[in-house]
């Protein structure tokens, strides 16, 4: 409920007596929601400035690697941990969404073969 965004509470109730424990409770819940104030914070970090933070963590990680190579082998081991996780945190805010999408729709192909393999089926099949 904080940070970048505005937060709206939309409570459904019914009109029927057989929903009136429901809606009881639907009411009681909106109005403690109702009590809550956030204060939105605009996101002033835009991503190219994400990827240009990151490429300077990259760098500065390989200096420090570089430096580390004579020393201790569990701190050479951190930084080189620290610098691929770097990098592969910025391969992933550069790949385009058009392949992000398409890796998501074959991850669901094969997440639905295995549950037909296992004789379970998806929910929105039923």
């Amino acid at each position: 409920l904080m940070g970048s965004c505005r937060t709206i509470m939309l409570a459904c109730v019914s009109p029927a007596a057989k929903s009136l424990w429901m809606t009881e409770t639907t009411i009681r819940f909106a109005l403690s929601v109702k009590k809550l104030h956030t204060r939105p914070i605009r996101n002033e970090e835009q991503e190219g400035d994400v990827v240009k933070s990151l490429q300077a963590e990259i760098d500065s990680l390989r200096r420090q690697l570089s430096e580390a190579c004579a020393s201790s082998s569990a701190v050479n081991a951190d930084i080189q941990e620290n610098l691929s996780m770097d990098l592969y945190l910025q391969h992933e805010l550069n790949t385009p969404w058009e392949e992000l999408h398409a890796t998501s729709r074959r991850h669901e192909q094969e997440r639905r073969k295995t549950l037909a393999r296992l004789g379970l089926r998806h929910a929105e099949d039923e």
